[in-house]
């Protein structure tokens, strides 16, 4: 296929599902990995156990492993699929929790989307779990890192495809209260070049802005 090509639409422009009846049935695997930042306190609470909804990575685990196998109910062109595994795993940060979910099964289609899906849907479930003490808990650096079987065999994903950081890379988030007057002459906007992102919003105290920054090493 080529890259300008997308499968699910077909000549006339509407989408479609892909006829998938033709392709061998091989054991395809997908991991993918999504990233929660957060302040220390709510962290150490989750590593604690002193979280009032009880177990966070427990509740995220199964959260994420049910949130696989309804990926055709959730991603409209997806196929049903008998997965045959689906694991959750997570890895403390100093700032926060990576995730990664493996799928696997034996068919005619890959699993990246059941991956993706299950990543996605751990770390929601960690920031719903631990919100009540950290509501500006952020989830990013959802991505594919692997796939294997069918057509294309064993894909990893490259090092900044696509100009984005590759998965592991140091990225934090940090928030902050800076006058609106501060805002407004610092030229603070122009950290937009250079991998520096940020994104302010009016708090109800209407002199003040939260400004988070988002820093990516590569």
């Amino acid at each position: 296929m080529k890259p300008e090509q997308l499968s699910h639409i077909d000549a006339s422009g509407q989408a479609r599902m892909v006829d998938v009846g033709d392709k061998d049935t091989t054991t395809r695997t997908a991991i993918a990995a999504a990233r929660i930042v957060m302040r220390p306190q709510t962290l150490a609470a989750i590593r604690a156990g002193d979280v009032k909804k009880g177990d966070v990575l427990g509740t995220a685990r199964v959260a994420g492993i049910m949130a696989a196998k309804r990926t055709p109910d959730l991603i409209p062109l997806c196929h049903p699929l008998l997965l045959s595994k689906v694991a959750v795993d997570f890895t403390y940060t100093e700032d926060g929790i990576d995730i990664r979910a493996t799928v696997r099964c034996r068919g005619q289609t890959g699993v990246e989307m059941e991956a993706l899906t299950a990543a996605s849907v751990a770390a929601l479930t960690i920031y719903d779990m631990a919100k009540a003490v950290d509501k500006w808990t952020t989830i990013g650096a959802i991505a594919l890192v692997k796939k294997s079987g069918g057509i294309s065999g064993t894909v990893s994903r490259p090092k900044h495809k696509y100009g984005r950081p590759p998965v592991g890379a140091l990225e934090r988030s940090r928030t902050w209260f800076f006058p609106y007057e501060f805002l407004g002459s610092s030229g603070l906007n122009s950290l937009s070049d250079n991998h520096l992102t940020n994104h302010h919003v009016r708090t109800p105290n209407p002199t003040y802005f939260l400004f988070t920054l988002t820093l990516t090493s590569l």
